[in-house]
């Protein structure tokens, strides 16, 4: 028999150690502009504790004034349409400040996917947590939230502000005067993929004389739902980082050496490897290569915006010229001292 305090200290550990993981996959899958490490700290701060508190406030509110509806009505409100709706909307509150705050950082599609990815890991690390210590001296209901939380849907939440996060991506890649209807429908798709997956997983206890099989059924079409959802997601973030080296190699060509370009349009590896041999590996080499491919993205996004969004991108690729000017000759120094 082990000891009392292995269960909760293993409820918070092993959630950590799995989400870690998720997050350091989803931080690396922006290859070619990698996210500050303190706004990737926030997004997952936000979804840790911000989006959960207010999600718990809200629907304790709601649930109070559906007293009188009958038992299974509530069930049915409170799982399907409440936790949806104010769970979404919560999340999307969080990437709705790092958007006004950092926007220079949510530059696209890549960055709206990976940051709602990260608010939504934060939450589903909270939520597991909780239903962990609920069901800590019942060890068959552990295990199976341990297992169905953590690793059968343990992408659910991310899946799902990942859709959030991609309509404020959108606004960053368009000029058009329609363009604030995206983040509405990324957060329309992030509700209705949610509420959808809650249903499903829902009909198990909800329905009456449910047996083994039909519990069964409703985990596997859950997990078929989760698993079309996350190829979706993992198809349009191909796509957009087929576009951003697109963008890369195209807004570049004035900004490089003829060495260098031919490097980049032979491959972003072939571009690494061209840097690091130029400039070496230093911490200057690196921020170079970090503000060059910043100053193509920013150059593409002014001429698909307009007007004081335009104006606020031209000021940043005048900066950012200045600082690359600045690298460029801190690390040519750098190597005459040598």
């Amino acid at each position: 028999m082990s000891p009392h305090w292995v269960r909760p200290l293993l409820t918070l550990l092993i959630p950590g150690i799995v989400t870690a993981i998720y997050v350091y996959l989803v931080v690396k899958a922006d290859r070619h502009e990698p996210e500050p490490k303190k706004v990737v700290a926030l997004a997952l701060a936000g979804g840790i504790f911000f989006a959960p508190f207010l999600s718990i406030v809200v629907e304790k509110i709601l649930t109070l004034l559906i007293k009188p509806f009958p038992p299974l009505v509530q069930l049915f409100l409170q799982s399907n349409v409440f936790a949806p709706v104010v769970e979404e909307v919560a999340k999307g509150m969080v990437l709705l400040v790092l958007y006004k705050k950092w926007r220079d950082e949510m530059d696209g599609l890549v960055d709206g996917l990976v940051y709602g990815a990260l608010v939504g890991f934060g939450f589903g690390l909270t939520e597991t947590i909780a239903y962990l210590l609920y069901s800590i001296h019942q060890p068959f209901v552990w295990n199976s939230q341990l297992i169905g939380r953590l690793f059968l849907f343990g992408f659910s939440h991310a899946l799902f502000t990942s859709f959030t996060g991609l309509g404020l991506g959108m606004l960053r890649w368009t000029a058009s005067r329609y363009r604030a209807i995206f983040p509405v429908l990324g957060l329309g798709l992030a509700i209705l993929a949610h509420a959808t997956h809650n249903t499903i997983i829902s009909s198990s206890y909800i329905i009456p004389r449910q047996n083994l099989f039909s519990v069964g059924m409703s985990l596997l079409m859950a997990l078929l739902f989760n698993a079309g959802g996350l190829l979706v997601v993992l198809l349009i973030l191909a796509l957009a980082l087929r576009q951003e080296k697109r963008i890369i190699q195209e807004e570049l060509k004035e900004e490089l050496e003829e060495g260098e370009y031919r490097a980049l349009a032979a491959s972003y590896g072939a571009f690494r490897r061209r840097q690091a041999n130029l400039f070496g590996t230093s911490q200057e080499a690196r921020a170079l290569e970090r503000h060059l491919i910043e100053l193509a993205i920013k150059k593409y996004q002014m001429k698909v915006t307009s007007g004081k969004t335009r104006e606020h991108i031209r000021r940043r690729v005048t900066q950012l010229r200045a600082e690359i000017a600045e690298l460029r000759e801190a690390i040519t120094h750098g190597e005459d001292k040598l």
